[in-house]
């Protein structure tokens, strides 16, 4: 799939599922997002981080929920272990399977043809950051419109997707501008206590 209208940097992300019924109610214990509320709007999804029980950081990821029982995540390559581990380590009594399903070519797009639009939730400000995502058996594109109005973060299940690719530090400067700190640049987990 070809789209010369899109501009960013690409990346190798792993991806995982979790399938069951109680895959929702375990991963909202574990990650920073209301990850419920997407099961209430499907297909959606948002950027989160794995927590250990006791709040500390595993690893960063993004998830969409795929239907009332299945949720996709995927991190960067570097975080993939950390992340495997930290979901088998506390899947104790929930009834929920994680299966690896691979390492694949992602991209965060400064500038993306996906659009969306933020789910309204009973978060005390008004918007929780959950968007409607797009879904199709070549790509998932996840819009969070962060860094741009049309930020993207995007992984591509199949086909290569293709993208007029920026330099990483000109990608790092449109962070920097945006104010959102990058994983392994700005912020690691021993900056949280």
């Amino acid at each position: 799939m070809t789209v010369g209208q899109n501009l960013g940097v690409k990346k190798q992300s792993a991806a995982f599922h979790v399938k069951g019924i109680d895959s929702y109610r375990f991963l909202n214990g574990m990650l920073t997002q209301d990850i419920q509320k997407t099961s209430e709007h499907l297909p959606s999804g948002a950027r989160s981080f794995f927590l250990t029980n006791k709040g500390k950081i595993i690893a960063p990821l993004f998830f969409t929920s795929l239907n009332q029982e299945e949720v996709f995540l995927w991190t960067d390559a570097d975080s993939a272990e950390a992340l495997y581990q930290g979901l088998e380590r506390y899947l104790i009594a929930d009834k929920a399977e994680i299966t690896a399903a691979g390492t694949f070519s992602s991209w965060s797009l400064i500038k993306s043809e996906f659009k969306s639009a933020l789910i309204k939730t009973r978060h005390p400000q008004g918007l929780e950051k959950i968007t409607t995502t797009s879904i199709s058996d070549k790509l998932i594109a996840l819009p969070l419109g962060l860094l741009s109005t049309e930020h993207t973060e995007l992984i591509c299940l199949k086909d290569e997707f293709q993208a007029t690719e920026m330099s990483k530090e000109d990608y790092w400067q449109v962070c920097f501008n945006a104010g959102q700190p990058q994983w392994g640049i700005d912020l690691f987990a021993d900056d949280f206590f």
